[in-house]
């Protein structure tokens, strides 16, 4: 039992290390064009503004405007070079944990909270 408490103390350690120091995307942005609206957010969810659809086929302001999808995200995955399957996708951030924060790398991978705070935004 001992051996079992020890391992999972060892491996939420490392998984504490390995975690970005970035807070949440919070950018969000409505673009506008042929006939449509839609919202974009900087963490990798489209289309929804954390509770109601926002994408709207042939918008006009003021009128009624049924919304045709309800949320989309990015669903991005591959195999690394030790043969493991890796996967970031957006589920609705229903552990309000999204897999993309916004801004450059270091070569190791990994990044600040200044640097995610910095590019938090859209251009």
């Amino acid at each position: 039992m001992k051996s079992v408490f020890l391992f999972a103390c060892l491996c939420a350690g490392t998984l504490a290390l390995h975690a970005q120091p970035c807070t949440n995307p919070q950018s969000q942005i409505d673009i506008h064009g042929n006939n449509i609206r839609a919202r974009l957010l900087n963490g990798g969810d489209l289309f929804w503004d954390f509770s109601d659809a926002q994408f709207f086929p042939n918008y006009q302001a003021g009128q009624a405007n049924p919304a045709t999808i309800f949320a989309g995200s990015l669903w991005i995955g591959g195999i690394e070079p030790a043969g493991n399957i890796k996967l970031a996708a957006v589920t609705y951030r229903s552990d309000s944990k999204p897999d993309f924060f916004a801004g450059p790398l270091d070569p190791d991978g990994f990044t600040t909270a200044t640097a995610c705070s910095n590019w938090d935004r859209h251009f």
